[in-house]
């Protein structure tokens, strides 16, 4: 029985170390775009599993902006930007968002926070920016099939150039981008 008890009781603290080494952290980076009119703003990333069925596999790294709020009177829950898509980039943004009426009237209560979901943005992986000019282009003089042809070669080498990286698709979801998102929110400290 003693040995149970001394076995338990060096347990406790061992338990608490592993769930503290495996919580999700915000590592604190400069920002990745030049503004001067950065006050209350802060950066970094939070590391995620890219799989969640295997969380000491491969891990990515999303970028994440905290705007603090500005305001005399504020609310300890945040405001948090989903990008559409998914796949628009968010973080990039912040510059203009710094000097917005919308966002800075938004920013009086509540911290704003915005990210980049896997494999866009700043975050990991790259998922071939050279996608968004294919995607944004004007086709002067082509049909909407011979567009639609174009693009769809393009994505087709997009996925064998991520394929070629060890890229697990099945990691990149809603559902995972919801527990992406709950990562963050443990590690910036919100309830």
């Amino acid at each position: 029985m003693r040995i149970l008890l001394i076995f338990l009781f060096f347990l406790v603290p061992v338990r608490s170390l592993i769930a503290e080494n495996l919580a999700p952290r915000l590592e604190k980076s400069d920002c990745p775009f030049a503004n001067d009119k950065l006050d209350g703003v802060d950066c970094g990333y939070v590391t995620v599993p890219e799989n969640r069925d295997h969380p000491n596999g491969r891990t990515l790294r999303l970028a994440v902006v905290v705007m603090h709020n500005n305001g005399a009177s504020t609310s300890r829950d945040p405001l948090v930007f989903l990008s559409g898509g998914p796949g628009q980039r968010s973080v990039f943004y912040t510059p203009q968002r710094t000097e917005s009426k919308f966002w800075n009237k938004l920013r009086e209560k509540r911290d704003l926070v915005f990210f980049d979901q896997r494999g866009t943005g700043y975050s990991d992986p790259a998922f071939c920016p050279e996608l968004y000019e294919v995607f944004t282009a004007a086709f002067k003089g082509l049909s909407p099939q011979k567009q639609t042809a174009f693009q769809t070669n393009k994505l087709k080498e997009c996925r064998a150039k991520l394929l070629k990286q060890g890229i697990d698709f099945s990691a990149y979801n809603s559902k995972v981008s919801a527990q992406d998102l709950e990562d963050i929110r443990k590690a910036l400290g919100y309830q």
